[in-house]
């Protein structure tokens, strides 16, 4: 298996909050794990809930929804990323590694050679064949 990940979607939840302005409470992650070799996909998603009742100072001040740059975004979601246990144990690359491995050993439906319909040549609509 060759697995990678594709962040599909990020959705915060932001309010007004102790005098601040846009603070954000949490927010959700959804992310496609996919397996090259047979592309097949399978979805996971990452909550996280902010502390909202940290104390703020100049070291650690409060940044607002709107102050948030695409670059602190993608690193939030990178070490959210590494940071996430499934059932506080295994990785999430070793849990789509897993994930995979499952769905690979499932039984898959089939249809006996009788089932299959035969393919016979058709004719378009308001055209006859030639003979």
């Amino acid at each position: 298996m060759n697995i990678s990940y594709q962040v599909k979607s990020i959705v915060p939840r932001v309010r007004d909050h102790r005098g601040y302005s846009n603070m954000i409470f949490d927010i959700s992650v959804f992310i496609d794990f996919v397996d090259s070799e047979t592309n097949s996909t399978v979805g996971y998603q990452l909550y996280h809930k902010f502390d909202t009742e940290i104390k703020y100072t100049k070291k650690n001040p409060f940044i607002s929804f709107e102050e948030f740059t695409e670059e602190q975004v993608n690193s939030l979601i990178e070490t959210l990323i590494g940071e996430e246990k499934v059932g506080g144990q295994i990785t999430l690359q070793e849990w789509a590694e897993n994930r995979f491995a499952d769905i690979y050993t499932q039984p898959v439906p089939k249809l006996f050679t009788f089932q299959i319909p035969t393919i016979t040549e058709s004719v378009g609509i308001g055209s006859s064949p030639v003979l």
